[in-house]
């Protein structure tokens, strides 16, 4: 009389499934944010006007300070943002 273990094998390999996934976490790769959890613009769109408006209004161009004004004018933003 045969007796059956519970083992299965997938076809092909001749791996139990529980020794292959004996130890192994499953793949749980997110591709895309959760909708509520989604970058979205039009909520920040006001802020960055704002501050824009109020950090350049009398803002010359000079290429020499143009990378300090951007991180100062995206720690601006983002500081505002936190803090709402």
């Amino acid at each position: 009389m045969a007796t059956s273990i519970g083992v299965s094998f997938s076809v092909g390999d001749g791996v139990p499934e529980a020794e292959k996934n004996a130890g192994e976490p499953e793949n749980t790769y997110i591709l895309r944010p959760v909708f509520q959890q989604r970058f979205r613009p039009s909520v920040v769109k006001d802020c960055i006007h704002a501050v824009l408006k109020e950090e350049l209004a009398n803002a010359e161009y000079s290429p020499e300070e143009m990378p300090q004004l951007t991180k100062h004018l995206s720690e601006n933003i983002k500081d505002k943002k936190k803090k709402k």
